[in-house]
């Protein structure tokens, strides 16, 4: 038996088709197995595949449609939250779907029950509305296990300025602050270090020394990523957002953070 299933590849964060972070957005009915859809995502090998209900769940006013989500890793496993595989579906449905004019905003309800926003903001671009999340300093018991991992990561012993744990909703969160002069752009990572380090998402990040962003950041995920380095990660700014802010004295909405992604993939 034949089954047919649409699906797009869609280029996030870029103009370029082959640029930016590729996704798979597939619609398909969401209750389906983890099995089935990850192997989906195992055959089409994207950096992230979306799977989407074909049809909205719910229509909470004339200018919102809201859809089922779940993502997948290229390795099979699930997800509980990805940024620019959610932007890919928002630009997909708005595109594709043939929506009332009136409708500006897509809601995604998650397998948590939470619900992700997707706005049109006109001229073809979009916007998404991620939960921000918290951090807390890690154990001192972690951190000399996590301090071994760092320094082999990077091939020398790098000067960190903090270690934290990711919140609720982000508990498989890592984000080390490393000092400004490690140069993290341009730094050689060794991403299978951080293979057993206790968290899925482990995010780097500096302060910038330039006056056009206000921080640098990688993400490392190679118990999920075939690859090791996510070049565009979304979920990982739910905390480097707050965590910047909250450095650099800004109030929520008060002012935009302007950041750089510096990861080595080729992009």
């Amino acid at each position: 038996m034949t089954t047919n299933i649409p699906f797009f590849l869609v280029s996030a964060f870029s103009t370029n088709p082959f640029a930016g972070n590729p996704a798979a957005v597939i619609f398909l009915d969401t209750s389906e197995t983890s099995d089935v859809l990850g192997n989906l995502a195992k055959n089409l090998n994207q950096p992230m595949t979306a799977i989407v209900s074909p049809e909205p769940i719910a229509f909470p006013d004339e200018t919102t449609v809201r859809y089922s989500i779940r993502w997948f890793a290229p390795s099979g496993e699930e997800v509980p939250l990805c940024g620019h595989a959610t932007l890919a579906t928002a630009h997909t449905i708005f595109i594709e779907n043939k929506l009332s004019p009136a409708v500006n905003t897509l809601q995604f309800q998650i397998k948590s029950n939470q619900i992700v926003e997707a706005k049109r903001i006109g001229d073809g671009w979009q916007e998404i509305q991620f939960p921000a999340g918290s951090v807390t300093e890690v154990r001192h018991s972690e951190q000399g296990l996590l301090k071994t991992k760092i320094y082999e990561a990077f091939g020398r012993q790098v000067s960190i300025n903090g270690i934290f744990a990711g919140g609720p909703g982000f508990e498989h969160y890592l984000l080390v602050e490393l000092d400004e002069k490690e140069n993290l752009a341009s730094s050689t990572v060794n991403t299978a270090a951080f293979k057993g380090s206790g968290y899925k998402i482990n995010i780097i990040t500096t302060l910038s020394s330039s006056a056009q962003e206000s921080f640098v950041s990688r993400m490392f995920a190679p118990e999920v990523l075939a690859d090791g380095e996510d070049p565009v990660c979304g979920s990982a700014h739910c905390i480097l957002g707050p965590y910047w802010s909250d450095k650099q004295g800004i109030p929520p909405g008060k002012k935009s953070l302007q950041l750089k992604l510096a990861a080595d993939v080729g992009r």
